[in-house]
């Protein structure tokens, strides 16, 4: 059984940008809130299209592995959070998800301090490295844009670059 995964927008645009983005709906089940969706589908914005037609293989494929479904916004506000971080966070206190992908600080540092399970973009390729779906060569690709495109220190890096199996288990799809 796949596991579910809930998202936010700056985790799902890094991972597009990171060509990582369709790997993460065919090895987990994910969800993110309307707010989230409307986030990523903005005109104009990179990867609009393709997080549209994701989103649309849901009503064409409902209940399948593939795709994205939609969960209820409406949370309420959480101190310094946007909406999508907020309502992602939200549906994870309500029961959904076994752990959330998240880039915000803000939003990392109350999972954190609430014992939130959740990663961030960055740990992504290495759990899929270390599951076998990723060469090391696509593993580094991968890793490579997103240090590229993402704000991330040098203390995740390293983790990122050096976690082991164990440190990620929880996390394996």
């Amino acid at each position: 059984m796949m596991k579910t995964i809930l998202i936010d927008a700056s985790s799902a645009i890094l991972l597009y940008k990171a060509d990582a983005f369709s790997t993460l709906i065919h090895v987990y089940d994910l969800r993110m809130t309307p707010s989230v969706f409307t986030e990523l589908t903005r005109e104009g914005y990179l990867g609009t299209e393709v997080f549209k037609r994701c989103c649309n293989r849901v009503t064409r494929w409902e209940g399948s592995a593939e795709g994205i479904k939609f969960m209820p916004d409406g949370f309420p506000p959480l101190p310094h959070l946007g909406n999508g971080e907020r309502d992602t966070i939200g549906q994870y206190l309500q029961g959904i998800g076994n752990f959330i992908i998240m880039d915000d600080g803000r939003a990392a540092a109350y999972c954190r301090d609430n014992s939130i399970p959740y990663i961030n973009a960055l740990l992504f390729p290495r759990i899929l490295y270390l599951s076998g779906i990723l060469s090391q060569t696509e593993y580094r690709r991968k890793v490579d844009i997103l240090i590229q495109v993402g704000r991330y220190s040098k203390k995740i890096i390293e983790y990122a670059n050096h976690c082991g199996l164990k440190d990620v288990e929880f996390f394996l799809p």
